[in-house]
């Protein structure tokens, strides 16, 4: 007769061996998982790169004026937009900002160019002036005795949304030189 006793003890330990197999056997199957979840979001930031906006400015011509010489503009900007990326790119609009340094709701909006695409590698040539008559409208209006001048481009980005980059054009500024002594 054989000695049945030693059977629980053996089913018991296959259990516990079994457990230890799954359990290497889930981590196995893991590993590929996470790196392709890691790939994933490597290849995203890599797309997001490849595919965004890169407008860059070329060959601007940035001339400002004196408020003694009024035929003369108080602001004149001519400069090229190049489409560097490797997708064309929808710009909605480029403006030229002039006003307050700091709040942008104080300042004047110039329409330059409406919408328009640029296929990558492609330039659009734009200019605009600003006469001393607009630049005194604009004082009085906000109550300023500076002009600061922005460029300003809205074009869509690879996900649909509308950007809206501002750039200052140098220390550019108009001044309202007092009369009577000099304070330095």
């Amino acid at each position: 007769m054989q000695n049945y006793t030693h059977i629980p003890e053996t089913i018991s330990k296959l259990f516990v061996e079994m457990d230890y197999i799954a359990i290497a056997t889930i981590i196995l199957l893991g590993i590929p998982i996470i790196i392709k979840i890691a790939s994933y979001f490597r290849k995203k930031i890599f797309q997001d790169y490849e595919y965004s906006a890169r407008l860059q400015i070329l060959d601007e011509q940035l001339t400002g004026g004196s408020p003694s010489l009024k035929d003369i503009p108080a602001l004149s900007y001519r400069a090229k937009i190049e489409n560097c990326g490797s997708k064309p790119i929808k710009i909605d609009c480029l403006y030229l900002d002039y006003g307050d340094k700091v709040d942008s709701n104080k300042r004047m909006k110039r329409h330059i160019d409406g919408e328009l695409y640029l296929s990558p590698g492609k330039r659009h040539e734009f200019g605009i002036e600003i006469s001393w008559a607009d630049v005194e409208q604009m004082k009085k209006r906000f109550n300023f005795n500076q002009c600061f001048f922005f460029f300003r481009v809205a074009y869509h980005a690879p996900d649909g949304s509308i950007k809206e980059n501002i750039r200052s054009l140098g220390d550019t500024r108009t001044k309202i030189i007092q009369k009577g002594d000099c304070l330095t």
